[in-house]
C-alpha cells in the first residue's frame, strides 16, 4: 500500500521531502525573536504569534471566543489565527513560546506545499509538467518568505485550490464549493477581482442558472463568515463591519512609495525575483499575456472554455491590481498570481489545443524558460539557511542593553525602536490585549521594554519611557529617507526628537551600535 502510494505519488513524495527538509533548516532561525531578520521583514511575525498567543493563553473565557473570532487584526482573515492555534496548541503547551513559533511557521509550510500540489494535480496531468510546475514554485525566492513569515497566502492557496478542484470537476458550474471561494476572499480581499470571473462563468459556459447562482453567492458569503467570523457580530456591534472596511480597504496609506512605476513592478518585482532576470521574465510575461489573447479568441471560435485560460485568467486577475495600484514595491504580493501565471503556460501544454508539431516545440520552449528560471531562483534562497548569522552581532549588543536596563533598575519602562532584537518573550509580556477592556487589570510588570512605531516626543510622554534604545537609527545625525509617508513620519520624529537632545534625553551608553538614551520628564 505505501509502495503504491509512492509510486502514485512520486514526484509530491520527493518535493515535501525537499520542501519540508529545507523548511526546517529555515525556521529554525530566529526562533526566540525574528524582528531582526531584516531581509524578510521579520518584524511582521510579531502579529501572528501575538494573536495566537492570545488565543492560547486567553485572561478569559470571553477573552477566548473573542480571541477565536475577532481578535485585535482585521486585515487578514480570522480563520489564519485560529487555524495556527489549533496547531500550535501541543507544542507550545509542550515546549513554551520557541515551538510556538516554530509549529506555526511549519503550519504555513504544510498548507504551501498541499496547496501547490493539489493545484498540479488538478490541471497537470503530465507528471514531468507537475515536476516543472513545483520546482519552479517551491523554489522561488518569495516562497522562502512565506515559508519563514506566518502569511495568510499559503492558506488561501490551499482554499482556492481546493474550490478550483470542485469547479473543474464540476465543469466550471456553481456549487457549494463556491463556500473555499468564500474563505479565500475572508483570508485575504486580493481575491476579490477573481470573484466576478467565477461568478459570471456559467454564463458563459452554458451552464448559468439564477437559483443556483444565489445559493452558491450563499454559500460564498458562508465561507467570508468562516474565514472571517466577527462579521457575525455586526449586526449587534457594527463597529466589526466598520473596522473590518477600514482594517482591509484603508490601511495602507502610510506605506505609499509614489515612485513605484508600473514598469518598476514588472522589471524589479515580477521579472528579476520570479523570471530570473528582466529577459527571461519578460519573455514569459509576453507568452502568459499573447496565450490569453489566443485562448480568448479560441473561445470565441469554438464556445468551449479551455482550463488554461480560466487558470490565465486567475493569475492575470492577482497580478493587475497590484501592479497597476499598489505603490509601494513589495514584491511578495506577486507571489499567488506568479503562481497561476506559471500553472496556466504549463496547463496550456497539457491541454494539446495546438498542433502536435507545435506544442512540441513549445513545450521544450516553456518547460526550458522554468527551468532557467528555477535555476537563478535557487541560487538566490541557498544562502537563506544562514540568514540568522547576518544578526549575531544586533542579538548580543541588545540582549547586553536589556540586561544593563534590567540590572541597573528595579521598574523601568523602556521603548525600543523596531530595529533592535525584541524577544518573543517579552512582546507577549508587553503587547497583551483584553478584547473587551482597554485597561484589563493584567499583572503590572516593574520591568518593561516595548516598541513603538513612531519615536517622538509625544509617544515619549504617552508611554512614561525612562529609556529609549535604538540601533539602525539615532538622533545625532540626520537618516536618508525612502519618501514614502511612514518615512516622512519617521524623519520629522527624528527631528524632534534631535530638539530634545541634552534636555530631556540624554544618552546613557552604547553596546555596539545599540544605543541607550535616558529620559528626564518635565
Amino acid at each position: 500500500m505505501i509502495n503504491s502510494f509512492f509510486k502514485k505519488y512520486a514526484t509530491e513524495s520527493i518535493a515535501f521531502i525537499v520542501l519540508m527538509c529545507y523548511s526546517v533548516m529555515l525556521n529554525l532561525q530566529f526562533l526566540e525573536g525574528a524582528n531582526v531578520n531584516y531581509t524578510f521583514s521579520g518584524h511582521d511575525e510579531y502579529l501572528t504569534v501575538r494573536e495566537v498567543f492570545s488565543i492560547l493563553e486567553p485572561a478569559s473565557f470571553k477573552h477566548f471566543f473573542m480571541g477565536l473570532v475577532a481578535g485585535d487584526i482585521y486585515f487578514y482573515g480570522r480563520m489564519m489565527f485560529y487555524t495556527d492555534a489549533l496547531f500550535a496548541f501541543l507544542p507550545y503547551k509542550i515546549w513554551g513560546i520557541s515551538a510556538l513559533v516554530f509549529s506555526i511557521r511549519m503550519t504555513h509550510v504544510l498548507f504551501l506545499f498541499l496547496g501547490v500540489c493539489l493545484l498540479g494535480r488538478t490541471f497537470l496531468k503530465n507528471s514531468l509538467n507537475r515536476a516543472f510546475f513545483y520546482l519552479g514554485v517551491l523554489s522561488l525566492y518569495y516562497s522562502a518568505y512565506f515559508i519563514i513569515i506566518p502569511k495568510p497566502e499559503p492558506l488561501q492557496l490551499f482554499v482556492l485550490a481546493v474550490f478550483l478542484y470542485y469547479s473543474l470537476k464540476n465543469n466550471w458550474a456553481y456549487g457549494k464549493h463556491f463556500i473555499f471561494l468564500g474563505m479565500a476572499y475572508g483570508l485575504k480581499f486580493n481575491v476579490l477581482l477573481i470573484l466576478p470571473l467565477f461568478f459570471l462563468l456559467p454564463a458563459f459556459n452554458g451552464q448559468f442558472k439564477f437559483k443556483t447562482g444565489l445559493v452558491s453567492a450563499f454559500y460564498f458569503l458562508a465561507g467570508l463568515l468562516i474565514a472571517m467570523p466577527a462579521l457575525l457580530l455586526s449586526p449587534i456591534k457594527p463597529v466589526f463591519l466598520k473596522t473590518y472596511i477600514k482594517s482591509t480597504f484603508k490601511n495602507t496609506g502610510h506605506y505609499d512609495d509614489t515612485g513605484a512605476t508600473i514598469i518598476e513592478w514588472l522589471k524589479d518585482g515580477l521579472f528579476k525575483y520570479y523570471g530570473g532576470n528582466t529577459l527571461l521574465g519578460l519573455i514569459m510575461f509576453c507568452l502568459f499575456l499573447f496565450l490569453i489573447g489566443l485562448l480568448t479568441i479560441n473561445y470565441f471560435k469554438t464556445k468551449k472554455i479551455s482550463s488554461s485560460l480560466i487558470v490565465l485568467l486567475i493569475g492575470f486577475c492577482f497580478l493587475l491590481p497590484v501592479i497597476l495600484l499598489t505603490k509601494r514595491m513589495w514584491p511578495h504580493y506577486l507571489w499567488t498570481g506568479f503562481i497561476f501565471m506559471a500553472l496556466g503556460l504549463l496547463t496550456f501544454l497539457d491541454e494539446d489545443i495546438l498542433p502536435t508539431k507545435r506544442i512540441n516545440v513549445s513545450k521544450i520552449f516553456i518547460l526550458t524558460c522554468f527551468f532557467i528560471t528555477s535555476l537563478f531562483s535557487i541560487s538566490r534562497i541557498i544562502s537563506l539557511k544562514d540568514l540568522s548569522e547576518q544578526s549575531t552581532e544586533i542579538v548580543v549588543n541588545s540582549s547586553k542593553a536589556h540586561n544593563y536596563l534590567k540590572n541597573k533598575s528595579e521598574t523601568f519602562v523602556a521603548v525600543q525602536d523596531i530595529s533592535v532584537w525584541y524577544p518573543y518573550k517579552d512582546f507577549l509580556q508587553t503587547g497583551r490585549y483584553h478584547p473587551f477592556s482597554d485597561t484589563y487589570p493584567y499583572e503590572d510588570l516593574k520591568q518593561k521594554i516595548s516598541w513603538i512605531d513612531f519615536i517622538n516626543p509625544a509617544t515619549i510622554e504617552k508611554e512614561k519611557a525612562d529609556y529609549i534604545l535604538t540601533y539602525l537609527k539615532n538622533f545625532e545625525t540626520s537618516i536618508r529617507r525612502h519618501g514614502s509617508l511612514k518615512d516622512e513620519m519617521e524623519g520629522k520624529g527624528d527631528s524632534l526628537m534631535r530638539l530634545q537632545l541634552n534636555k530631556t534625553v540624554f544618552l546613557d551608553t552604547v553596546f555596539g551600535k545599540v544605543r541607550i538614551y535616558k529620559v528626564v520628564h518635565e
